[in-house]
């Protein structure tokens, strides 16, 4: 039931329900906090009980838990990746009407912002913004080391529960 493969199985849904499983929630909790119907998160743990082999939803949440705390980079890559890929960080255009007739069609150029840079692939961003974006990856890191230490010692605590007279 623990092997990896397992868990990797999981669709993103059974893995969001389970992980909260683990954490303690309850099918309205789970319901409520992913915004889904009380009917369709009990789908998803009765479908991720069946893949992970196990005998019951807290124990299918625990699996869950310590498959994450085991490989934390995966999970964040796959947790962090599709938000950062719907971001879109282009602005539409400035541009100035340069010449204008009756009945024909306007002649326009691109206005240059005077607060943006050229970079080396074309596209323009602003200094201020790249630092912001900087710092804040760097603050998310932060969060993620620091997070990583009690959350391995919860897994640890977690697989104690599981299998109390396993060596450590």
């Amino acid at each position: 039931m623990g092997d990896s493969r397992l868990v990797s199985s999981l669709s993103a849904q059974q893995l969001r329900c389970l992980r909260l499983v683990g954490q303690g929630k309850t099918t309205p909790e789970i319901a409520h906090e992913l915004g889904i119907a009380e009917g369709t998160v009990n789908n998803h743990i009765v479908a991720g009980i069946t893949k992970l082999g196990a005998s019951t939803r807290r124990q299918a949440g625990y699996a869950v838990l310590t498959y994450e705390a085991q490989t934390p980079s995966e999970i964040l890559t796959s947790e962090i990746l599709p938000v950062a890929q719907s971001t879109n960080l282009d602005r539409s255009p400035s541009v100035t009407v340069v010449e204008h007739q009756p009945g024909r069609a306007a002649r326009l150029e691109r206005a240059p912002d005077a607060d943006q840079g050229e970079t080396a692939t074309g596209t323009t961003t602003h200094p201020l913004k790249t630092i912001a974006l900087i710092a804040s990856l760097v603050v998310a890191l932060l969060i993620v080391i620091l997070a990583l230490k009690p959350l391995a010692e919860s897994a640890r605590d977690i697989a104690n529960l599981i299998q109390p007279n396993r060596p450590h």
